[in-house]
């Protein structure tokens, strides 16, 4: 009897070993959905779409962006949370769906330590203050001065109350004693536009979407955030170097990717070696540090330690920026 049972044991191990391989070896059968939680243009969605672009490639994977807007990033973020664990749903977002939004707004419907599978952060990248050129300002010492000259205060366009935008917004705002008031818009493409039109005096992009209009004057771009000067736009300098060294003056915006929490590990762990070999390619490489990103494309694990280490500051800047509890 022993001899039988430990036959069948080892019969129902060799099996699921062949059906997990069986799996691997399959996967996918059928097209693969990006949830990009931003409008088309923007540069996640430019950064994911050439990303998956490279991908499909590589590997023959079928993959299809769905621009899922709205709520700071949040709905699209929900979306992948609430769909199947099956290796078809990915978020493809920057880190305010992911920590700061999620921490900070109670409509949020998703824990996200709980709720995703972390699969690799694609880059980093700071947003840059721009401002309308007939407001007359060139440098951030000149914006201080003319905000606070004006009773109203300016208008500043913010993706969510806990962005990065809102975030150094608010932390200018208290340590200098003027009056900003923020505008939410559902991604930074449209706050640029009220800006070029005089909606709003002052709205923060990525450097691949601001530097174009700042070459052509359309613009003018006061500072950056994040430890460096951005590449595309060189002769910006840091809040840093203009003397705001706080913590939410140097932390740069990433983007990652991420799964529902119950997708297997080898999947995970498939896209994952997938997004660094795709970001090993020379073209990919230099078109996403074209868009203003410094490539990171690190693992699961170095994605997961990162994440959790933002859980431990990300609630005291928003805290210490915004005044809430």
């Amino acid at each position: 009897m022993k001899r039988i049972l430990g036959a069948s044991a080892f019969a129902l191990a060799a099996l699921t070993q062949l059906s997990t391989v069986h799996a691997s070896d399959t996967y996918p059968d059928r097209p693969i959905r990006w949830v990009v939680p931003y409008p088309a243009g923007a540069p996640t969605d430019t950064v994911a779409r050439k990303l998956a672009d490279v991908m499909s490639k590589k590997t023959g994977w079928k993959i299809y962006i769905e621009n899922k807007t709205g709520a700071a990033g949040t709905i699209g973020a929900a979306d992948v949370a609430r769909s199947p664990g099956d290796g078809y749903s990915f978020l493809v977002s920057t880190g305010d769906a992911l920590v700061s939004n999620a921490v900070s707004m109670k409509s949020v419907t998703y824990d996200p330590k709980k709720d995703f599978a972390l699969v690799s952060q694609i880059g980093s990248a700071g947003y840059v203050m721009l401002v309308g050129p007939q407001l007359g300002v060139n440098t951030l010492s000149e914006l201080i001065a003319k905000v606070r000259s004006t009773p109203a205060g300016w208008n500043v366009g913010v993706t969510g109350p806990a962005s990065p935008q809102n975030l150094i917004t608010r932390a200018l705002a208290k340590k200098t004693g003027i009056s900003l008031n923020t505008v939410p818009y559902q991604g930074s493409a449209p706050a640029v536009q009220d800006v070029l039109s005089g909606n709003v005096e002052i709205t923060y992009t990525g450097a691949i979407l601001a530097a174009p209009f700042v070459e052509t004057k359309k613009l003018v771009a006061i500072a950056t955030n994040g430890p460096n000067r951005s590449a595309l736009l060189p002769d910006v300098p840091t809040f840093a170097e203009l003397g705001y060294a706080d913590p939410v003056f140097l932390a740069p915006t990433w983007l990652g990717m991420a799964a529902p929490a119950k997708t297997p590990q080898n999947i995970i762990e498939q896209t994952a070696r997938s997004v660094r070999e795709a970001m090993a390619d020379p073209e990919l490489n230099a078109f996403v540090k074209g868009q203003g990103f410094d490539v990171i494309a690190n693992t699961p694990e170095e994605f997961r330690a990162a994440f959790e280490r933002e859980f431990e500051t990300i609630p005291l800047l928003i805290k210490d920026a915004l005044g809430t509890n």
